[in-house]
């Protein structure tokens, strides 16, 4: 497949031209490919967003799922008007789609918002589908340094931690684990160190910024947000 090729395929003569990236041959194959009935026929958003909504994404591809979710994150800023989710922002504002993006260590790690094991700290209809915390919308992209702080606490607990993880400044921060401690919701030395010195990350600060419960209806219209950004974002790559 030319427009895919990395090298010439064994046996090639001797005088073969050598493969090179032509980027509107590739991005014709893969919008073909997208159409294709058999790869699914994509054909438009609502389709995607839909399908793509019910897919257990985790398990499916862990891959994956961190590159759509740079995708939807990119360039996003928290949504006013729905806490919980995120909204496309101004160009520049949270570059994530981008090779600093993607190595950076803040999209490194995948978690589990509701935890992997049911318990009564969370919502049992969450629990009822078993695929339904894998799915991308109780995905969210973590520091690796961070993710064992989350482990399989309460949502309130988790709410706090993305919220100081997500906050603008490490004094904001501070104020954020203040406050929970207050109201006696207290982290250890290691969690308050990490939470503290972390940067600033829209879409963590978006989700602890959701004051209701975590439900499986919430996951399924998060699931939708982000494919409907990711689609945006990578579908006018492809044009």
């Amino acid at each position: 497949m030319p427009a895919l090729a990395r090298s010439l395929r064994r046996g090639s003569s001797a005088d073969s031209p050598e493969p090179s990236v032509d980027l509107d041959a590739l991005k014709a194959e893969l919008r073909q490919r997208l159409l294709e009935d058999k790869l699914g026929g994509l054909t438009d958003k609502d389709k995607f967003v839909t399908e793509g909504a019910a897919i257990a994404a985790y398990t499916n591809s862990r891959e994956v799922t961190r590159f759509i979710l740079l995708a939807a994150y990119h360039d996003a800023v928290e949504d006013a008007d729905a806490p919980g989710l995120i909204k496309k922002g101004r160009p520049a504002v949270s570059p994530c789609l981008t090779y600093d993006g993607f190595r950076d260590d803040r999209n490194l790690t995948l978690e589990h918002i509701a935890p992997l094991a049911g318990s009564s700290d969370w919502d049992s209809a969450i629990y009822a589908n078993r695929d339904l915390v894998h799915r991308i919308g109780n995905m969210v992209l973590v520091p690796t340094v961070a993710n064992s702080s989350f482990s399989s606490r309460a949502w309130p607990y988790k709410r706090v931690l993305y919220q100081a993880l997500g906050a603008s400044s490490h004094a904001d921060a501070e104020k954020i684990l203040a406050a929970a401690a207050a109201a006696g919701i207290e982290f250890g030395d290691s969690t308050q160190e990490i939470v503290t010195k972390a940067s600033f990350m829209p879409q963590l600060s978006a989700i602890g910024n959701r004051s209701d419960t975590w439900t499986n209806e919430f996951v399924e219209e998060r699931s939708k947000r982000l494919l409907g950004l990711a689609w945006d974002e990578l579908y006018a790559w492809l044009q």
